[in-house]
């Protein structure tokens, strides 16, 4: 038994160092599956976090479409911050088309007649469609161009006076309507010329940066001029498009587009006619036309009172005349007698009064044509068919406006051919 023992003690003392490699490399083994074990753990743990963490297709696709919604609000600002300050600092003319072309034929008016006096009207509806400033030019051998829009009262003649001193146009002589319901209050609510809104022709898409300085010193009672014309600012690509385009397809100039871009309908002198002929008008068109003016003016012409703030700015304007020493003819067009009618005494009495007044502070022309010319020559007894205009225009220049040439110095002899 000893014996036994004895060998395998010695056979155990020659096989232990293969037996610690054996068992080395089986704790090594272990080891290494221990550690898969565990890499395999902790790699399953972290792609199931990662895969928890990602988004998914659809919340990628949301995702996407905020970024291209954030990038498309960010070009069309873009977009507008340029168109804007190009109209507003560079091209302020393409903010309003119809002065635009109306500047643009009368620059052309300039360079064609050199030498001859420049003469701007202002006022209305009743002067843009009444006033034949070709045949007045021709009678007076001056530069006459209307730069009368419908709807106009003294605010907006303060405007584009402004405009055309700033756009290097310095007139001879000016001549400036003067519409008596736009000097009072008034009285009916379907009243269309309002003294509060003195925009009226200047709606906002029309308005530039330069024209808030005259217009918010007669600011609408109700709204602050400043602000809404900020507001209504993202609208100037949308409201200008169909100009934009008509100038583009005319190389931006309206000088040679003659009538078939010319949708404003004014002739070279800025004359802007009924585009249709007396015997269009039946009796029935003359009769509801002449209700609608009636409509409009009747209570204002009874019992209207004399108002603010036109009364001031037309002061103001013929003040802006007299420091630029450029004389002007106040004048009134003329009326039907079924418009005149409606005249109450009070109303013509403070009428009358108020020119007396003007006369008295200002050394200005003043006429009252109103009487002038028969019904007949009218469309809705106060706005005139292209025959009456023109003949409006041959006793005008013949009895007011070239003896006002005369006494200013600004009338040039017609040279024998």
């Amino acid at each position: 038994m000893n014996k036994m023992k004895y060998r395998i003690e010695i056979i155990a003392l020659f096989l232990r160092p293969f037996y610690r490699v054996k068992l080395s490399s089986k704790r090594q083994s272990d080891e290494e599956t221990d550690n898969f074990e565990t890499r395999k753990i902790l790699f399953s743990t972290e792609t199931k976090t990662y895969q928890s963490d990602a988004p998914s297709a659809a919340q990628l696709k949301k995702r996407n479409g905020y970024r291209r919604l954030a990038w498309m609000i960010t070009g069309i600002s873009l977009i507008h911050a340029l168109v804007f300050l190009t109209v507003e600092f560079i091209r302020p003319d393409w903010n309003h088309v119809d002065y635009a072309l109306r500047l643009q034929r009368l620059r052309k008016l300039i360079a064609e007649n050199p030498g001859k006096p420049i003469g701007i009207a202002l006022g209305n509806s009743r002067t843009s469609m009444g006033l034949d400033s070709s045949t007045l030019s021709r009678l007076s051998n001056t530069n006459l161009f209307s730069m009368a829009f419908p709807g106009s009262g003294p605010v907006q003649n303060i405007v584009y006076l402004k405009r055309i001193f700033a756009d290097g146009i310095r007139p001879d002589y000016v001549m400036i309507e003067i519409h008596p319901c736009i000097f009072f209050n008034p009285i009916s609510e379907t009243q269309h010329i309002i003294e509060t809104s003195n925009r009226a022709n200047l709606c906002w898409d029309n308005i530039g940066i330069r024209d808030l300085e005259v217009l918010n010193r007669y600011p609408d009672l109700d709204a602050s001029i400043t602000r809404d014309w900020l507001l209504n600012r993202t609208e100037i690509m949308r409201t200008h498009r169909d100009d934009w385009l008509i100038l583009a397809n005319s190389k931006w100039s309206f000088i040679d587009l003659r009538s078939r871009y010319n949708r404003f309908g004014f002739d070279d002198h800025g004359w802007l006619p009924l585009p249709f002929p007396p015997s269009s008008v039946t009796k029935e068109i003359k009769e509801t036309v002449i209700q609608e003016a009636k409509d409009g003016y009747y209570s204002t012409l009874q019992k209207g009172e004399i108002g603010t703030r036109s009364v001031k700015a037309f002061e103001e304007l013929i003040d802006l005349l007299e420091q630029s020493q450029i004389p002007c003819v106040l004048y009134t067009m003329p009326e039907g007698t079924i418009f005149h009618s409606w005249y109450s005494t009070k109303f013509e009495s403070q009428f009358q009064d108020w020119l007396r007044s003007i006369q008295e502070r200002h050394s200005v022309s003043l006429i009252d044509t109103r009487s002038w010319l028969s019904e007949d020559s009218f469309f809705d007894s106060h706005h005139l068919m292209p025959e009456g205009a023109t003949q409006f225009a041959k006793r005008f220049g013949l009895e007011v406006l070239i003896p006002f040439l005369e006494n200013h110095r600004l009338l040039i002899p017609f040279k024998k051919k």
